[in-house]
């Protein structure tokens, strides 16, 4: 009966640790999705374009110039942002407060959306696993659990990276570009050399040089990558049609990659969540 009890009272007091921080990316997770919506709901929508582009890491940082509806002119600094190219004179969208201007939000921010998943993901997957310890799930319910949890959140993760890209790609103009600058770049991605000391690996980013449909000739800065290439070397490209300035590679890796990583990981997660369930 003794041996129960603490059986019981660990189990509660397992579940309640995970409980926490459950609770705390859940919160942090409703305050981003909170801020989205006072910004879509109160904001108004304006045109900015992008005058300066300084770079941390492999993160872009755009500095952004916009005009309220009485022709003020402000700047919006959004701060650091991975997962996204910026072209210097290129137009993006803004949200800024009527009665603050200076009170701006960037409208397509890939970096928040993927850590608003990732909040919200990650807080379900320690729900409900905090909620099978207090509910007394046996270790194989709780690791069914967990799998569980684990095999949803990637599985959507990745079917978000894949939408998003395809979407993209849907309405895309293939081209070829030419590289005309070679931009070399210190990576926060390190290594050790044995001595102690951490070595900045290499990376290079990429002006392209296109033409549109409308035979306007156009550039691109390409995001930081690994592998090196020449001056004078041909890519294949995608662009948007109704916005010639929002390019990425041609490439099956560069557009879904990621989506297929996530979804392997998922499917690993679905096949550990079987085999549990089929384990007598």
């Amino acid at each position: 009966m003794l041996l129960k009890l603490l059986k019981k009272g660990t189990s509660i007091a397992t579940g309640f640790y995970l409980l926490v921080p459950a609770a705390i990316l859940g919160f942090l997770f409703y305050l981003s999705i909170n801020q989205d919506n006072r910004y879509k709901n109160s904001g108004k929508k304006v045109l900015g374009t992008v005058t300066e582009i300084n770079y941390e890491d492999r993160r872009a940082r755009p500095v952004i110039q916009f005009h309220t509806s009485d022709g003020k002119s402000y700047t919006h600094d959004p701060g650091a942002i991975a997962f996204q190219a910026f072209d210097k004179g290129g137009q993006v969208e803004l949200y800024y407060m009527e009665n603050n201007p200076s009170d701006a939000y960037l409208v397509k921010n890939n970096e928040r959306k993927l850590a608003n998943i990732a909040l919200g993901g990650i807080a379900l997957v320690l729900l409900l696993t905090s909620l099978g310890y207090f509910f007394g799930a046996n270790g194989k319910r709780q690791r069914a659990i967990t799998a569980g949890g684990l095999a949803l959140f990637l599985s959507y993760l990745a079917f978000f990276v894949y939408q998003e890209h395809r979407d993209f790609a849907k309405d895309a103009i293939k081209a070829t570009g030419t590289i005309v600058e070679k931009h070399a770049e210190k990576c926060n991605d390190v290594e050790n050399n044995g001595e102690g000391k951490v070595i900045l690996n290499d990376c290079f980013a990429y002006t392209v040089e296109y033409v549109a449909l409308n035979n306007e000739k156009m550039t691109w800065r390409s995001d930081r990558e690994w592998k090196e290439r020449a001056i004078g070397d041909e890519l294949k490209i995608l662009y948007r049609k109704d916005d010639p300035a929002n390019v990425r590679f041609d490439v099956f890796w560069d557009g879904y990659g990621s989506a297929l990583i996530f979804g392997l990981l998922g499917l690993t997660c679905w096949v550990w969540l079987l085999r549990i369930l089929l384990r007598r």
